[in-house]
């Protein structure tokens, strides 16, 4: 792996603009807000940066002259053969042909490798998602969680950090025993023989949340939930076995839209192993956490957020500053839990679980799972933990981010992101509710199912096909439809559902870029021979069209890089759209494989494959499959 052309000539063209401001203002940009600054350009100028403007604001300057001073120092670079200043604007124009000739050599020796980046440097980083709860099938909003979560592993693995894909079972939680409780007390044999495990729990689930006002029905679950903790017990035996058959069945979901994880860690061996304690232990040394005599909360342990310098100006507006971490019965609240769980995620516990194997993935790796008893692994201890969690769970992990804060831990604190995401809601406004049943009929099988049935139709009018490639292409069309389609809209944004724009197979969305990469690869095999295995003639590819798509792949390592640190899929989806733009261009304007000269073939069909290399790669962060054939 290697630093791409233009990530090197980025970081050379930024260090010029921060040289040529030191000393002419007061303060200079920061790094990121010159790389923001800057843009792709057609035409006059190849590109432009605008960071004057910023810069005359604060200093009170006219930003011309500031744009005059940039200028200058931008002069000489290599790869420039002009720079220019307008109203405060520095255009650059390239010299063309050797820049062309470092993207394109760096995208076709290294193909897909080309998007990789160092700037994970070997760190390591847990990736929690989707947590669901082992009580109903996966919705089409978990689903969403699922496909963000997957996105952000890729993306880390493409920047060279080491990734933990993790999924956290809440297997104590009240829906679990209320899922429990109707397995034991409602249920009239099993699922049948066509049917999930998790969508026949789901609906004995349901059931159980219509009779709960029902006489005895809640202090019956109380009861089951009580017996769960204790791990002797029969009924914590078949409730691990209930969850663990509907987890089991999550697994097939995933692994139908292509999502593996590493390991399972369920809450029940959590609190087996005495994580609790340990936490405890370590913050009650803080004088933020204590046991409270205030009447309200007698003999609770609370945290004290007046007690924490530098509170996070989230909570100087919150009027309850105490925070209940364990009952006055010695029951621990979900905040306390979670604390201690990412306490061990940075390596502040020691990792007492044992493990096994829980199942074999479809990808051929073994997914493990915490056990009561197994074998020791090096899992946890990590450098930054992502959790996937809907924005309505904000406050809570923003409580575990002040309890690490608290304990003199703010290089971890800083280090834990909350990617909070926006709910997904039905046409019509409705909601998902396990416990209402809404999901029935919205799950992500039903909606892989359903594309998959509009997939077949559109292929069948557009390509001959066996019966056996039918099934496959419409399968790969399918999944790419469903996750373009989640992944387009930034995570923090609500999704109202339409079944009808999921499924939209024209432009922007998934099975119309995969079709990009089959015409792109269909002029690779006309060719003959591998691009790039003679000489090829940049100077060639320095029109307009041919330059503007030269451009855009050379943008590859920085938008993986961009999407990496801003935690965004939108930024790479918005990237294919434009890349593939530009290809479509090229392709309708310029003629490839019948250019009346073999050197200008040899040089049309080289920006081809590096085209179709870095699609490729782009599409495969999305966790779609690049199609050859279409």
């Amino acid at each position: 792996m290697a630093d791409s052309p233009y990530s090197l000539w980025i970081d050379a063209f930024i260090d010029r603009i921060e040289e040529s401001l030191k000393g002419f203002v007061a303060e200079c940009p920061s790094y990121d807000d010159i790389a923001n600054s800057i843009s792709m350009q057609d035409g006059f100028a190849d590109i432009s940066t605008s960071i004057a403007f910023r810069v005359a604001k604060k200093e009170k300057m006219n930003p011309d002259e500031i744009a005059a001073k940039i200028a200058g120092a931008i002069s000489g670079m290599d790869n420039v053969e002009s720079v220019s200043h307008e109203k405060g604007f520095v255009n650059v124009r390239l010299a063309r042909s050797e820049f062309a000739k470092a993207v394109l050599g760096h995208a076709l020796s290294e193909k897909e490798r080309s998007v990789t980046s160092g700037i994970g440097n070997g760190k390591s980083v847990i990736v929690e998602y989707p947590s669901a709860n082992p009580v109903h099938p996966l919705h089409i909003g978990q689903l969403r969680n699922a496909l963000i979560g997957d996105f952000v592993s890729n993306v880390h693995e493409l920047c060279m950090f080491k990734v933990e894909r993790e999924d956290y079972i809440d297997d104590m939680g009240l829906q679990a025993a209320q899922a429990d409780w109707g397995y034991m007390n409602l249920a009239e044999g099993g699922p049948g023989p066509d049917e999930k495990f998790d969508h026949w729990l789901g609906k004995l689930y349901v059931q159980v949340n219509k009779k709960i006002d029902e006489p005895g029905v809640k202090d019956s679950i109380a009861s089951t939930l009580k017996q769960m903790e204790d791990h002797s017990t029969d009924t914590a035996r078949v409730a691990r076995e209930v969850s663990e058959r509907c987890v089991a069945a999550h697994r097939q979901t995933l692994a139908d839209y292509g999502i593996y994880h590493d390991v399972l860690i369920w809450e029940g061996n959590i609190l087996r192993e005495h994580l609790l304690d340990s936490a405890m232990k370590i913050i009650s040394k803080s004088a933020a956490f204590y046991i409270s005599t205030d009447s309200k909360y007698a003999n609770c342990f609370v945290l004290d957020l007046d007690k924490i310098s530098d509170l996070p100006e989230e909570f100087k507006g919150v009027k309850e500053k105490i925070k209940v971490l364990k009952r006055s019965d010695g029951t621990a609240t979900y905040a306390v839990k979670d604390i201690a769980f990412h306490m061990w995620k940075f390596g502040l516990l020691p990792n007492l679980f044992s493990y096994k194997i829980f199942l074999k993935q479809r990808n051929g790796r073994p997914l493990y799972t915490t056990t009561d008893s197994g074998e020791k692994m090096d899992f946890g201890a990590v450098d930054r933990a992502v959790n996937i969690i809907d924005s309505r769970q904000g406050y809570e992990q923003s409580i575990v981010k002040v309890a690490l804060d608290a304990i003199g831990k703010k290089d971890l604190s800083s280090a834990l992101k909350h990617l909070s995401y926006g709910v997904v809601n039905l046409e019509g406004g409705m909601h998902l509710a396990g416990r209402k049943g809404t999901w029935v009929g919205n799950t992500a099988d039903d909606l892989l199912e359903g594309a998959k049935v509009k997939a077949a139709d559109l292929i069948t009018a557009r390509m001959k096909l066996t019966g056996e490639q039918k099934a496959e292409v419409a399968r790969s069309v399918a999944l790419s439809a469903i996750k373009f389609e989640f992944l387009r809209v930034s995570p923090e944004k609500n999704i109202i559902f339409s079944w009808d724009r999921a499924l939209n197979f024209e432009s922007n969305s998934g099975p119309y870029f995969q079709y990009m990469h089959a015409r792109a690869s269909r002029i690779l095999g006309d060719y003959g021979k591998e691009a790039g295995s003679t000489a090829v003639d940049y100077t060639l590819l320095t029109g307009e069209r041919e330059f503007a798509l030269v451009k855009r792949i050379a943008m590859a390592q920085t938008v993986i890089e961009k999407a990496c640190r801003e935690y965004r899929p939108n930024v790479v989806t918005d990237y294919i759209s434009e890349l593939s733009a530009q290809f479509s261009k090229f392709y309708e304007s310029v003629p490839i494989l019948k250019a009346q000269e073999q050197r200008e073939r040899d040089a049309r069909v080289a920006l081809t494959a590096a085209f179709k290399h870095t699609l490729a790669a782009m599409l495969k962060a999305l966790g779609i499959e690049p199609a050859d054939v279409m």
